[in-house]
């Protein structure tokens, strides 16, 4: 027998986030799931979900109970001019101006019905789904990647990672266990730079980073942090994260249901009167998410405010306790500096074969060796 005869496999429209709560529920009361995974952001991004966008919920059963699920929402594109494509994105809709780039993506499945549930999930939109021709799976672990790869093979589909990125961690608990301060864990190159920024601050005051106490005065410092983020993306030539017209209410929404519980982080860091940077971060357990940043930039290159502020900002949390202060996925060079590559992510396509995913993959790696 096959793995999809061992579960239940249905796909049913979601008219309404509550109508969905319960089974994400009982899963997550049953799996470890990534806080982009946990009902405070699945539940918020349906929540918030314009009624143009028609999500949908694949959910594999054994026995009546709950086992693994994901949100599908369709869309049809084109790419380069020339290559069609029906897409079904998983847990993000596929949209620019809604895009949130969760990360630690996924199908949500239990131990125990890993990895045949996510077998079971792709034969049933094989056999049947028509209305399909790759399925966009962004921001997902090794693990899964593997998983699914085996099952795409079996099925004769083809799964492609489109992109991969480290995320970037400062393993606090490790600091704390080891009685090593921070900064003599950087090199000396990222000591030296971030030592004559702090001298040059301090020309202007003392140099502190201070949280913010309520939830008016964490929309308060949002708003500064946006002005600044704003600011030096425009500055580049490129549009900044809150161009896109559903991150910043999404964001609000998230922090009016979490501050309450004492896990967001809204920083703002200074020397004497003036605002060094801001940084907005989620407390998931005891790991510490950066979520987003603004800050002061200049025309002395020597400042370094993103430096300056991330260190006092794990700095902070190693005093607080803290176990890890993640940076999530980019390779930029900052957080090359100041972290160490921890967990690969995988921006996944899984496609029927096509003619012309053929012919496009194949400019791709002819374009993109290696």
């Amino acid at each position: 027998m096959g793995p999809r005869s061992r579960f239940e496999v249905r796909l049913e429209a979601v008219a309404d986030a509550q109508q969905v709560a319960p089974l994400w529920h009982a899963l997550c009361a049953t799996t470890r799931p990534s806080f982009f995974q946990s009902w405070d952001w699945i539940g918020n991004w349906l929540t918030g979900m314009p009624a143009t966008e028609q999500p949908l919920l694949l959910a594999a059963y054994r026995d009546g109970t709950p086992q693994a699920a994901c949100f599908l929402v369709r869309k049809s594109t084109r790419r380069h001019l020339w290559v069609p494509s029906t897409v079904l994105h998983v847990n993000v809709t596929g949209e620019r101006d809604y895009n949130l780039n969760p990360e630690y993506n996924g199908i949500l499945a239990t131990e125990a019905a890993t990895p045949d549930v996510q077998a079971a999930m792709l034969a049933f939109l094989v056999d049947e789904v028509d209305d399909w021709d790759e399925i966009y799976l962004p921001a997902t672990g090794e693990s899964e990647r593997q998983q699914l790869r085996a099952a795409s093979r079996a099925l004769g589909l083809r799964l492609i990672t489109r992109h991969r990125a480290h995320c970037y961690r400062v393993d606090l608990a490790a600091l704390r266990h080891a009685g090593t301060g921070y900064r003599q864990t950087l090199s000396r190159n990222a000591r030296y730079q971030l030592n004559r920024a702090f001298n040059r601050y301090r020309q202007a005051g003392k140099v502190r980073i201070e949280q913010a106490p309520d939830l008016a005065t964490a929309y308060t410092w949002f708003e500064e942090l946006k002005a600044l983020h704003t600011a030096s993306w425009r500055q580049r030539g490129y549009r900044g994260t809150f161009d896109k017209k559903y991150w910043e209410p999404f964001h609000r929404s998230l922090m009016a249901h979490l501050f309450p519980a004492g896990r967001i982080q809204m920083l703002r860091i200074r020397a004497g009167d003036t605002d060094i940077g801001y940084l907005y971060n989620v407390l998931d357990g005891k790991q510490v998410l950066f979520i987003q940043s603004g800050f002061r930039y200049s025309s002395d290159p020597h400042l370094k405010p993103g430096y300056v502020s991330h260190t006092l900002a794990i700095e902070n949390n190693l005093h607080a306790g803290l176990d890890s202060y993640n940076f999530l996925a980019g390779d930029e060079r900052y957080k090359n500096s100041l972290a160490q590559p921890a967990d690969e992510l995988y921006w996944l396509a899984i496609q029927k074969p096509r003619l012309r995913f053929s012919i496009e993959n194949g400019l791709r790696r002819l374009l993109r060796p290696g």
